[in-house]
């Protein structure tokens, strides 16, 4: 503005500014910063030449689009990753950052280690350069928990009827959750208080061992088949008989140590010549010596047991 005349007006700034090139009354920005610009307004019939100076600043310019890549799908236990970033302007170098202390992710350079299973909040920070101000961006990124493995209970075998209770244990596994055991109910085989298995009858039950998810681990199940085997009886005999002849009455056969509540069998060898037996009777047919077998039948917790005597 402002001179008089009708001399041409042109404009100039120095060579290699870095800021701004002019060409005729256009000037085009090629980057941010101060440079002076010079108009010159020549002399004609009646004006001398003139000049003016001015300063314009080209403030550098807001980076767009910057984000950081999408991390999905990890779980704790898995191995370290990188972190990439997409849009901004300039070259500015990217640092990564999450909170201290967040239990879940350390970082090193653009290197994430997995620390714990959880959320945290990563930022990446791309630095100011000569035409671009510094941005951020954040990303949430979730760890699973990992799901623990070879957890399993230890085999039980040899165990019957009779015998004292036990401890159930279990394998591996990761985490520190709480391992509680179950049964079915009124299974008749074990009952359970914490990880001790009472013996309650003879058969084959499924055990339940879970342990509970914790920090970093979800919940596992593992289960395992224990048979319990029939206890054998101890101590079945047939009561004596003395003092027997020929012509007298038939008499009543007995039995201790019934363990089983089984039905009690007596048996002779056929044609014997000396008792027949029916039931628990006895009838005596002639003088001499003759073996009685008793079979105790056994029943679902005990094996059947057999006695011998020999009775005169």
């Amino acid at each position: 503005t402002g001179g008089a005349g009708n001399g041409a007006v042109s404009y100039s700034v120095p060579d290699h500014n870095g800021v701004l090139s002019v060409s005729g009354d256009t000037a085009a920005i090629v980057g941010a910063g101060t440079v002076t610009v010079m108009a010159v307004k020549a002399a004609d019939t009646n004006y001398n030449s003139t000049s003016a100076a001015l300063e314009i600043t080209i403030d550098k310019a807001d980076q767009t689009g910057f984000s950081i890549h999408a991390v999905t799908g990890k779980r704790y236990g898995d191995a370290s990753f990188k972190f990439e970033t997409a849009g901004g302007g300039g070259d500015g170098a990217i640092t990564y950052s999450a909170p201290e202390n967040n239990g879940v992710l350390t970082i090193s350079g653009d290197t994430a280690a997995i620390v714990g299973a959880g959320t945290v909040t990563v930022t990446a920070t791309k630095a100011a350069s000569t035409n671009y101000n510094s941005v951020t961006a954040t990303t949430e990124i979730t760890i699973d928990k990992a799901d623990e493995t070879g957890f399993s209970i230890h085999a039980v075998t040899g165990k019957r009827y009779g015998d004292a209770s036990f401890t159930l244990k279990t394998t591996d596994g990761g985490g520190d959750g709480a391992i509680t055991y179950s049964v079915p109910e009124n299974n008749g085989v074990l009952t359970i208080n914490g990880d001790v298995a009472a013996i309650a009858g003879a058969g084959t039950v499924t055990v339940t061992a879970t342990k509970a998810a914790s920090a970093n681990y979800n919940r596992v199940t593992a289960t395992t088949e224990i048979t319990i085997d029939k206890a054998d009886q101890t101590g079945f005999s047939i009561n004596m008989v003395t003092g027997k002849k020929y012509g007298d009455d038939p008499f009543t056969l007995e039995t201790t140590g019934n363990d089983a509540d089984g039905a009690i069998t007596y048996s002779v060898p056929e044609n014997n010549g000396v008792l027949t037996v029916s039931g628990d009777t006895a009838a005596i047919i002639g003088a001499g010596s003759v073996t009685v077998t008793a079979v105790n039948a056994g029943n679902e917790n005990y094996n059947s047991a057999a006695a011998a005597l020999e009775i005169t």
